[in-house]
């Protein structure tokens, strides 16, 4: 059955027994979704448009009800199908220890149902079972960005280390072990056991260990030291699949686990080098270059740093066009993500924003230095904050690009509150220092050199970043004689859109990329 081809599953919830699909599935690229309940059997389906949900996952706490907490709404949902899909029962209510959370989800530890409550100094854990009585239990843990509950309790990342807590007699929980492993994140329940992928130096492999002591459990291959990117870890029979994709091979899955033997993985398509690159700090900087071998056509360089999240060389649908013109597609793995661990992150995060920026530049002059590839020949291209590191880095360096794509990025950092998600931004981008030196708006005031030509993509969906600011920095880039170009495409959005939009923004960023560097790109 082909359930739903043209929207986007945000999250899904198979019911204990196997009847029932709970899902949040946007219809639109706006990001807005809603509760849908599809019977398996049938294919029936029912769509409560009065549960509005924004990548809220639903939990079942038995074959026939389950909750869901509304971030639209603010509350915590139950839906109950023991009477089927057309007469499912709903109920809403306030969730008191949300406050100014910046995340809240239901969950389940166990026979327990839970919430777990995530601010940004903290983590608060509501556990709720008929052995505690009618008063709910309150833990207070450090604050984290990845939390998995599951059978015995939660899995939490706080830094560089993974953390098992479990509940005591009383409900509160407490730290039953704790692991070193630096980039973990994508974890995936299975029997006694627990799978997880780390990033280390921009690779990926898989670890497991037992839930109760945290005991290594050997899989068989770790995809350790391998070019093949993890994103995806589920439990199966006998272990987990896990998916893997690098930019010319689309996402397959391969079966790993202590009992059955691995699948054999095809050799990656095309050729991927790594280069590392020292820095003016001392640090080394990791850029991964995917092309045909012996290529020496321009670079499509793109860059992210920020949010500690990691810029893998994964899948990219739209770089096989561009190698097969000829050209090379890049992934510079900068501070501010979190491809050498934690502390990565937190060495381009807030104040040190600027420090994403100067390895974007520092990247772009070494490659030209060691003869990877000319400045003429290097393009930039980032998404979101992206995007801005991008841009901020074309103006800190004219000379050492030809030109940058910024796609749906905040490009005016002093009026971040006039972003729908701003708020939530500011200690990323250093909001309560000195922006100057990486605000893509007060750069462009002062560059004297002649620009790089730039391309600005705003989407009509985007409800993360507001448009004005593009629309200010272009016009700011006209008044100094930039070769500024803004598009508008009907219909795209900041999160997952559909292949049409997904084509149209890679044929402007291609197309541009093709023109700045006179490459031809082939249909």
């Amino acid at each position: 059955m082909l359930w739903q081809p043209n929207a986007v599953v945000q999250r899904a919830s198979l019911s204990p027994d196997g009847r029932f699909i709970a899902a949040s599935l946007a219809t639109h690229a706006d990001e807005a979704a809603t509760l849908v309940l599809l019977d398996v059997g049938s294919g029936r389906e029912r769509v409560l448009t009065s549960v509005p949900l924004r990548y809220d996952a639903p939990v079942w706490d038995d074959v026939s009800t389950f909750r869901v907490f509304s971030s639209p709404l603010g509350r915590l949902v139950t839906v109950d199908c023991s009477n089927g899909l057309s007469t499912a029962r709903i109920r809403t209510e306030d969730v008191v220890e949300a406050g100014s959370a910046r995340r809240v989800s239901a969950a389940r530890i166990g026979v327990c149902s839970a919430l777990v409550v995530l601010h940004a100094d903290r983590c608060v854990i509501v556990l709720r079972g008929s052995m505690f009585g009618e008063e709910a239990v309150v833990s207070v843990l450090p604050p984290t960005g990845r939390i998995l509950p599951h059978s015995r309790g939660i899995l939490a990342v706080h830094g560089n280390d993974v953390v098992a807590y479990e509940p005591n007699p009383s409900g509160h929980l407490i730290e039953r072990w704790r692991l070193s492993e630096p980039g973990s994140s994508m974890f995936a329940v299975a029997g006694d056991a627990v799978a997880f992928r780390i990033v280390d130096r921009g690779r990926t492999a898989l670890r497991a260990c037992r839930l109760d002591t945290g005991d290594r459990v050997e899989i068989g291959a770790s995809l350790a030291g391998s070019e093949w990117i993890i994103s995806g870890i589920a439990p199966a029979e006998a272990g987990w699949e896990v998916r893997v994709e690098s930019p010319l091979d689309a996402p397959r899955l391969v079966r790993v686990g202590r009992e059955v033997e691995t699948d054999e993985i095809d050799h990656l398509a095309g050729q991927l080098e790594r280069h590392c690159l020292l820095m003016s700090d001392g640090e080394n900087v990791d850029v991964v270059l995917a092309g045909n071998k012996g290529s020496t056509g321009p670079i499509l360089l793109t860059c992210y740093g920020g949010f500690g999240v990691p810029l893998l060389a994964d899948w990219e649908p739209s770089a096989a066009a561009w190698i097969e013109s000829g050209g090379r597609y890049g992934f510079a793995q900068i501070r501010g993500g979190s491809e050498r661990g934690h502390d990565w992150w937190v060495a381009g995060r807030g104040r040190r924003k600027e420090r994403a920026v100067l390895d974007v530049v520092e990247v772009a002059r070494a490659l030209a230095r060691f003869g990877i590839a000319r400045s003429e020949q290097i393009v930039l291209a980032g998404a979101s904050l992206g995007g801005t590191v991008a841009a901020a880095a074309a103006l800190r360096a004219p000379d050492a690009v030809a030109g940058v794509v910024a796609t749906a990025a905040p490009l005016d950092l002093s009026a971040l509150r006039e972003n729908p998600l701003g708020l939530g931004w500011m200690d990323e981008f250093g909001a309560d220092g000195d922006m100057s030196e990486y605000d893509p708006y007060l750069l462009a005031a002062r560059v004297e050199a002649p620009l790089p030509s730039i391309l600005l993509i705003r989407g009509s969906e985007d409800t993360r970043v507001a448009p004005e600011s593009t629309t200010r920095f272009h016009e700011r880039l006209q008044t100094v004689g930039a070769n500024s170009r803004m598009i508008d495409l009907a219909g795209f959005g900041h999160g997952a859109n559909s292949p049409e939009h997904t084509h149209l923004l890679a044929e402007a960023v291609l197309n541009f990329a093709a023109d700045v560097t006179a490459l031809e790109v082939r249909a």
